[in-house]
């Protein structure tokens, strides 16, 4: 996961475009499409563009921005062509309950994952 949001923002700002990410609980997977001016969207759909997680671990939450509550279902979340994008936390558990966040910041790479529990 770290991988390829990390990927994704450096291919921003190597290609000069930005990008969507996209981070769904409800399909359990992150994906990634450039984003194209026009009305039409160019979707990647190569298996590196996707990361589907195993069914024993999900994505359990996700907090966009300074907002304290979790976004619900499918985000997307727009990484401009220098590679900026909101600050976002990502919660991961597993069948057992244990979970682990993954905090991304605007300026900051690669991802920090904090020992506390809480998003912020």
């Amino acid at each position: 996961m770290i991988g390829l949001v990390t990927g994704v923002r450096e291919l921003a700002a190597r290609s000069q475009h930005s990008y969507m990410l996209h981070i769904s609980e409800v399909e359990n997977r992150i994906w990634y499409e450039r984003e194209v001016k026009d009305e039409t969207k160019e979707k990647d759909s190569l298996p590196e563009n996707d990361l589907p997680f195993p069914e024993s671990i999900k994505i359990a939450r996700i907090w966009v921005g300074s907002d304290e509550s979790p976004a619900q279902g499918h985000i997307g979340i727009w990484i401009s062509k220098q590679g900026y994008m909101n600050k976002t936390t990502i919660r991961i558990e597993d069948d057992g309950g244990k979970h682990l966040n993954v905090q991304f910041y605007p300026f900051i790479d690669p991802a920090i994952v904090p020992d506390e529990a809480t998003p912020f």
